[in-house]
């Protein structure tokens, strides 16, 4: 596959992935257990599973592709100032991304959620959300959470993605200056063929899910908590995230897309759509289902139950649309320009649209799916808008400066 076409096909693949979770966030508004900047009045247990299912294949399907152009865009220049300019430009986002956003909508939770009384935004900044003078008194969260608010919130996966930045490329570094270190070909040309080989990938699934089964004993679903003081993480998929790099990296050097047929990557996105489907609808039915938090034999069964179907999800979905959807479509182009904008600026949108809805539709379904093809048409426009915008004036002051140059230019010729 040639290096465009695979990332305009991967960049598809990202739209979809980027719908999912306006869906998943826009659903766990509706879930009275767990934390959201906007919780409505009417509550669904389904509402929980179905964010909970998104999540765990939507998330490891961008982490996959994060590692799977981690290699190729880290070889292709210096190594330190591929870290520094990533890890600077993840950062930068993550931080401007808790001023503006999560921030004020904190302070919105706030207000609208406990009842603690009227408080100005700059006193919940230094009291509540950063916590200068401690836990107050009258402290209450009808959700759990934690005091202080001091959170990244969704802007976690860049968290995440600069650790990973930085922890890789590291790796590499002394990875390059141990194999210079070895002289014998054979044992670099052995090695490489065994961490490349689809034996190795398999060895690291099975220790995955076992290493997931572990994790989940000591850390349920949706626990989360600061590794470090300040990596905001969930430990319980944490495993996943690990694997999901570590394969996008091995899916690259090895080429395997390339060499799923057409009709095995329509059977990997059946079975990975079939196991998403049956974990909502059979919610109930499944003893196992969302189980974690214990040393039983349903917890390992939802460990298991829960890679199969992340793995196959994601691998299935890139490669159905490798051989089902038409990537040149223009719509899809524009879209795919849009998906970091849209990251970030979902949730703020999602907030708006759910505010000004409240509880118009009775029903949460519909409630849900209108919400959520209002934020995913209104965030896509606003991103695609602000591009637009941005083009424009570039090319406006690239214009004036060639003009400027121009006449600068003639003055000199003329003296």
């Amino acid at each position: 596959m040639k290096e465009t076409n695979r990332f305009q096909l991967f960049d598809n693949v990202r739209v979809l992935y980027a719908i999912l979770i306006i869906l998943c966030h826009v659903a766990l508004s509706y879930s009275s257990t767990v934390w959201w900047f906007y919780k409505a009045d009417q509550y669904a247990d389904w509402a929980l599973s179905l964010y909970q299912v998104i999540a765990a294949v939507v998330m490891p399907g961008f982490f996959f592709i994060f590692g799977y152009f981690f290699l190729g865009g880290y070889l292709k220049t210096s190594p330190r100032k591929f870290m520094s300019k990533r890890i600077k430009k993840y950062l930068t986002v993550v931080l401007l991304g808790v001023i503006f956003i999560v921030i004020p909508l904190s302070y919105y939770y706030h207000i609208m959620t406990r009842n603690m009384g009227n408080i100005g935004f700059l006193e919940y900044v230094t009291q509540i959300f950063i916590g200068i003078n401690g836990e107050p008194l009258n402290w209450y969260d009808p959700y759990g959470a934690p005091f202080p608010d001091l959170k990244f919130a969704y802007f976690w996966f860049l968290q995440h993605v600069a650790v990973y930045t930085f922890l890789l490329g590291t790796m590499f570094l002394l990875g390059r200056k141990l194999a210079g270190r070895i002289s014998n070909e054979r044992i670099k040309e052995s090695f490489s063929k065994l961490i490349y080989s689809s034996g190795f990938l398999l060895f690291l699934a099975i220790l995955s899910i076992g290493l997931l089964y572990w994790v989940r004993i000591y850390f349920p679903l949706d626990y989360w908590t600061g590794m470090f003081g300040f990596i905001q993480i969930e430990y319980a998929n944490g495993v996943k995230y690990v694997f999901a790099v570590t394969a996008g990296i091995l899916f690259y050097k090895s080429n395997v897309l390339d060499k799923i047929n057409k009709r095995l990557s329509l059977s990997l996105f059946l079975v990975g759509c079939g196991l998403f489907v049956g974990a909502l609808l059979f919610r109930n039915s499944i003893p196992f289902a969302f189980v974690s938090g214990d040393a039983s034999i349903h917890t390992f069964l939802w460990s298991l139950y829960d890679f199969v179907m992340s793995a196959s999800f994601v691998i299935g979905s890139i490669v159905f649309f490798r051989d089902y959807v038409k990537t040149n479509s223009s719509v899809l182009k524009k879209m795919s320009t849009c998906i970091f904008g849209v990251y970030v600026m979902h949730a703020p949108v999602t907030v708006f649209i759910q505010h000004l809805m409240g509880d118009m539709v009775t029903s949460i379904v519909l409630n849900i799916i209108i919400q959520t093809m209002l934020a995913v048409i209104l965030s896509f426009s606003i991103v695609y808008f602000y591009q637009v915008v941005k083009k424009h004036i570039i090319m406006q002051l690239k214009k004036e400066r060639e003009r400027n140059a121009i006449k600068y230019f003639e003055k000199r010729f003329e003296t």
